[in-house]
C-alpha cells in the first residue's frame, strides 16, 4: 500500500555509497543555520543542508584521531565555542574545517584538554558580579560556571551539588527564560539557577546529606525542554509530556501510552513536536489533541532520536536511520476524514452467510462465523486499522486489519452487535458503527415461547397447590368445628347431666351414711371438672379462637373462676400485641392448660390473697407470667406435686422455656417463654 501523492515529509539520506552500510550515526543535535538550512550534529560531525533540495555537506570534527562528537555549538561573532563529548574547541570560522583546542581548569591541579570525558549539552554567555562567564550544562557535572576569559571552573550552578547525586550530575537540556533564569533537566529532576544565586563547590558540598532543597519533581528522568508561548514544557525518558507551572508539574494526559520521548520542539502555531520510540508525535496545547506523525517508510512508527528543531523558515526537521528529514508542519492541519467502515465479508463453514437488513441469523449447532471489516479510505499514508468487540459477549476492543478475517466461534444464545470503530496511522479514533446484528437461535427449551409455556405450567402447579391447600385447611376447619359442636353438645350435655344428678342424688338420699355422700359429692366434683376441662379442649379447638384476643379473654376466665371467686385480688397486664397474635390450636391448648395449672395450684394451696398474671410479647416469644404473695414452698420437696410434671412436658411440647420459683414465705412464681417463630399447627 503505496500512497506517494501524500508523503508529506521530505527524506534526504545523510550517507552515500557503502558508507551508509558501514556508519550509523548517533544524533546529538539538531539547529536551522542561514534562511532554509539546518546543521546536524553527529557521531561523525557535523552534516549541513543549505535548502531542502540541496546537497549535503558532511564535516567532520577529530582532535587528535578522536571524533569528539559536537553536541552543541556557541556562536562567536564568525566563529563558535563548539562543545563535544570530549570537551571543547572553537572554530574561527563556520565554513572552516579547522579549529582550536580550549583547555579549561578547575582553578586547583586538574585541567579538562579535548579528547578527555567531558560532555556538553548546553553553553550560553552571562556575567556574574561584572565578570563575563559561560554557563555549562554538561552529562556528568552538572552545571559548570567558568571564567570565560580564563576557562576556569568558579562553581557550580545546581542546588545540590552535582558531586553529591550522581543522577543529578546528568543534564540532558537547559534552556533559559526571558527572566535569565536557568532551567535545567537531569535524570533526577527539575532545577532552576540564576547567576545572582549563590555557586556550590563540590569538595565541600560532598560532606554534607542528600539535600532535595530546589528540585522539581524529584526523582523524574527529564529528556528534553522547550520554550513556548510563556510557557516551559518537558518530556521525560518515559514518554510522559509535561507543563510547568512555577514549581509544579503538570502531566499532560495522552490518548494512548508514549515509549520513550528523546526530543521536543515547537512550531509557529505554538503545537509541540515530539520525537520518541513511538515515531513523530504532534500535541496541540490549544485544544489537548494528539495526532500520531508517519514517517515515510512503509510503517506507522520509527524510532527516532533527540535531533529534532524548528527551522528559520518554519519547517521542522529531525533525524535519524542516517537521514534527514525535513516537513511543512501545517501540511497536517487538514488531515482526512476518518472513512465509515463497513462488512466486507461474512461466511460460516466456508460458505458465505445471507444478510438481512444487516442481520444475520445463526443456529447454536453452527455458531460458528468469520466476518471481514474495511473502509473506502483515500489520502493517508498507511492502512487503516480497526477495533471491534461483539457486544454482549466481549468488554474489550479487539485489533484488526483489513486484510484480516475475525472469527468468533460459540456465540452465545441471543441477539448480539458487532462494533467497529476506525483507527487511522495518525492515531485518531472514529466513532462507533454497528456492523452486524448476530442472532444465535437456541434448542427449543431456550425459546421464548418454551419459557412461556413453562412459567404458565409452573404458575398452574402452584394455584393447584394453593387450591388443595385451601380445600385441605377448610376441611381441616369444618372437623374442628365438629369436634367441638359434639363435644360441647354430647360430652358436654352428659357431664352436666352426672353433675347434676350428683347433687340431686344426694339431696334425696335418705341414707345418713357419711361414705355415700362422700361418693355422691366426688362424683359431682369429678364430673364438673371433666366439664371445664372439655370446655377448654372445646374452646382450644373451636377456629374463631385462633386469635390471641381469645387468649387473653380465656385466660381472664380461669382466674376470675378460680381466683376472684375466692376473695384472691388479681391484676392482669397485656403488651406486646398480645391480643394480634394468630396462635395454632395446639399451642394455644397447652399455653391455657399450663396456665390454669397454674392458677389452680395458686388457688388450692397458696393462701395468696393477691395474684399478678403478665402477658406481654418480646421479639417474636411469647412470656405468661404468673407471680402470688402466698405461703410458697420448696419445689425441691415436690418433684411431682402440684400439677408440676404435667405443666413441664406440657412446656416442652412446645419447646418452650418452663420456670418456676419459689421459696417458702417468698410466694411462687412460674413463667412460660413460647418461641412463637418455632411453633406450628
Amino acid at each position: 500500500y503505496h500512497a506517494p501523492q501524500v508523503w508529506r515529509i521530505r527524506t534526504t539520506p545523510l550517507l552515500s555509497g557503502g558508507e551508509e552500510e558501514e556508519i550509523e550515526l548517533m544524533f546529538h543535535r539538531l539547529e536551522a543555520e542561514g534562511p532554509q538550512g539546518v546543521r546536524v550534529f553527529t557521531s561523525d560531525g557535523f552534516y549541513r543542508q543549505d535548502r531542502p533540495d540541496g546537497p549535503v555537506t558532511h564535516l567532520p570534527l577529530k582532535w587528535d584521531d578522536i571524533d569528539l562528537q559536537p553536541t552543541f555549538m556557541l556562536k562567536q561573532g564568525s566563529g563558535a565555542l563548539i562543545g563535544t563529548e570530549y570537551g571543547f574547541v572553537k572554530q574561527s570560522s563556520l565554513d572552516d574545517g579547522r579549529y582550536t583546542g580550549v583547555d579549561m581548569n578547575d582553578g586547583y591541579a586538574f585541567t579538562f584538554h579535548p579528547g578527555d570525558m567531558y560532555q556538553v549539552r548546553y553553553i550560553a554567555t552571562d556575567t556574574m558580579a561584572g565578570r563575563p562567564i559561560l554557563v555549562v550544562g554538561t552529562l556528568g557535572y552538572g552545571v559548570h560556571v567558568i571564567d570565560a576569559r580564563t576557562m576556569t571552573i568558579l562553581g557550580c550552578g545546581m542546588p545540590p551539588a552535582a558531586q553529591t547525586v550522581k543522577a543529578r550530575s546528568l543534564v540532558s537540556d537547559m534552556v533559559r527564560d526571558e527572566k535569565g533564569t536557568f532551567w535545567i533537566a537531569s535524570a533526577d529532576g527539575l532545577y532552576r539557577w540564576r547567576c545572582t544565586d549563590p555557586l556550590t563547590n563540590g569538595a565541600e558540598e560532598r560532606e554534607r546529606p542528600v539535600s532535595h532543597t530546589g528540585i522539581i519533581g524529584a526523582g523524574t528522568a527529564f529528556a528534553d525542554l522547550v520554550l513556548e508561548g510563556g510557557m516551559l514544557w518537558a518530556v521525560t525518558r518515559e514518554g510522559d509530556l509535561i507543563r510547568v507551572e512555577g514549581d509544579s508539574l503538570r502531566h499532560v494526559q495522552t490518548p494512548w501510552r508514549i515509549n520513550g520521548a528523546h526530543g521536543l520542539c515547537a512550531d509557529r502555531q505554538g503545537r509541540l513536536w515530539l520525537s520518541s520510540d513511538d515515531g513523530l508525535i504532534r500535541a496541540d496545547p490549544h485544544d489537548g489533541g494528539f495526532i500520531r506523525v508517519p514517517v515515510n517508510d512503509g510503517s506507522a512508527h520509527r524510532k527516532l532520536t533527540r535531533a529534532i528543531g524548528t527551522l528559520s523558515d518554519g519547517t521542522i526537521a529531525f533525524a535519524a536511520n542516517n537521514t534527514l528529514f525535513r516537513y511543512d508542519p501545517t501540511v497536517f492541519d487538514s488531515l482526512p476524514a476518518l472513512p465509515t467502515p463497513y462488512l466486507s465479508t461474512a461466511s460460516t463453514a466456508g460458505e458465505a452467510v445471507v444478510m438481512n437488513e444487516g442481520r444475520i441469523t445463526l443456529s447454536y449447532t453452527a455458531s460458528v462465523i468469520d466476518i471481514g471489516i474495511s473502509a473506502l479510505a483515500f489520502g493517508f499514508p498507511q492502512p487503516l486499522a480497526f477495533e471491534y468487540r461483539l457486544d454482549g459477549v466481549e468488554r474489550e476492543w479487539r485489533s484488526t486489519t483489513a486484510t484480516a478475517l475475525i472469527r468468533y466461534a460459540g456465540v452465545p444464545v441471543g441477539e448480539h452487535r458487532l462494533l467497529v470503530r476506525v483507527l487511522d496511522p495518525y492515531g485518531r479514533t472514529g466513532p462507533e458503527h454497528v456492523l452486524l446484528e448476530l442472532r444465535v437461535n437456541g434448542p427449543f427449551w431456550q425459546q421464548w415461547w418454551f419459557y412461556a409455556l413453562a412459567a404458565v405450567i409452573v404458575s398452574l402447579g402452584v394455584y393447584a397447590w394453593s387450591r388443595y391447600r385451601l380445600a385441605q385447611a377448610l376441611k381441616l376447619q369444618t372437623v374442628r368445628d365438629r369436634i367441638a359442636s359434639d363435644l360441647h353438645d354430647e360430652v358436654g350435655s352428659s357431664l352436666s347431666s352426672i353433675t347434676i344428678g350428683s347433687k340431686l342424688a344426694a339431696q334425696l338420699s335418705t341414707s345418713e351414711s357419711a361414705q355415700v355422700k362422700e361418693i355422691l359429692s366426688r362424683i359431682g366434683e369429678t364430673s364438673s371438672e371433666s366439664l371445664r376441662s372439655i370446655s377448654d379442649i372445646v374452646w382450644a379447638i373451636d377456629p374463631k379462637n385462633d386469635q390471641g384476643e381469645a387468649l387473653v379473654k380465656r385466660m381472664r376466665r380461669i382466674a376470675n373462676e378460680l381466683l376472684e371467686s375466692k376473695g384472691i385480688e388479681v391484676a392482669f397486664t397485656v403488651s406486646g400485641g398480645v391480643e394480634e397474635l394468630k396462635l395454632p390450636m395446639n399451642a394455644r391448648k397447652e399455653i391455657v392448660l399450663i396456665y390454669k395449672e397454674a392458677v389452680h395450684n395458686a388457688s388450692k394451696y397458696s393462701n395468696a390473697t393477691h395474684v399478678q398474671v403478665e402477658l406481654t410479647v418480646k421479639q417474636s416469644n411469647l412470656m405468661v407470667r404468673l407471680q402470688d404473695n402466698g405461703k410458697g414452698f420448696e419445689p425441691a420437696l415436690h418433684p411431682d406435686g402440684h400439677g408440676l410434671g404435667s405443666m413441664k412436658r406440657r412446656a416442652d411440647s412446645l419447646g418452650a422455656a418452663f420456670t418456676l420459683r419459689s421459696a417458702i414465705g417468698s410466694g411462687t412464681t412460674v413463667e412460660l417463654v413460647v418461641d412463637l417463630s418455632g411453633i406450628r399447627e
